[in-house]
């Protein structure tokens, strides 16, 4: 974030450190959700900036943790159906049009928050949500910065509730994508 913010001078300045991905108390920067939501759009409007990053290494990253950034260039972004909550993850069912699904075609993964869990942000299920979600170490997170979105109106009726049945099943795990 920190990088996109200085190229950009999307948000005013904050001190980024410590600032380490290896730190396990990362991140340690409180950042207010406006800032954090202009720095997000301003991200993923131009993913090659991912690219930029990886090749100029401004926080000098070991090489590991450049790859694990370098893939976060498949990024999928849409409004999600969040169906089931199992532990510190989720499944979410992705409802809109999407390079990774063909038509009439809907993915479902599990997702991990990376800031805290998504149940924390839907205890009532279903919920739908606007997510911009990314592989991370071999698992799929979201990028922290969530939003909650309406039901959409484009399906046909009682198709949401068909989807949201689907994958409340317990031998659901299948057909879900799991990891990053």
């Amino acid at each position: 974030m920190h990088f996109i913010k200085t190229v950009h001078n999307v948000v005013p300045a904050f001190d980024p450190s410590p600032v380490s991905l290896q730190d396990p108390t990362f991140p340690t920067v409180p950042m207010d959700t406006p800032s954090a939501y202009a720095i997000k759009r301003k991200l993923w409007e131009d993913p090659t900036q991912i690219m930029r990053f990886c090749d100029e290494n401004p926080m000098k990253l070991d090489d590991a943790t450049l790859d694990t950034v370098h893939y976060w260039r498949c990024a999928i972004h849409g409004v999600f159906m969040v169906v089931k909550h199992m532990g510190a993850a989720s499944i979410c069912v992705e409802l809109g049009d999407s390079s990774q699904s063909g038509p009439g075609e809907k993915l479902a993964y599990l997702v991990h928050g990376i800031s805290y869990p998504l149940s924390d942000l839907f205890p009532r299920l279903p919920a739908y949500s606007r997510l911009s979600i990314i592989p991370f170490e071999g698992f799929i997170i979201d990028d922290g910065v969530g939003t909650k979105a309406d039901p959409p109106t484009n399906y046909p009726f009682g198709t949401l509730d068909t989807i949201f049945n689907k994958y409340r099943k317990e031998n659901s795990e299948n057909d879900i994508i799991q990891k990053g």
